[in-house]
């Protein structure tokens, strides 16, 4: 389920910011956030809140 959930924000999280050289570090750096908070609930969940605030103000 949560090796589901990775491979379905990768592709979203790879592209902060926007048309830069390192989308693809910033979505490893992503990544490894949710890897490191996984097991901590309120972390996670403040981090979805900054995503799709973040993501509200790039779409």
């Amino acid at each position: 389920m949560v090796n589901e959930k990775k491979r379905f924000l990768a592709p979203w999280l790879a592209g902060f910011p926007v048309g830069t050289d390192w989308s693809p570090l910033a979505g490893c750096c992503w990544i490894l956030l949710i890897e490191l908070t996984t097991y901590t609930t309120i972390i996670r969940s403040m981090l979805a809140v900054v995503s799709f605030c973040l993501a509200y103000m790039y779409l």
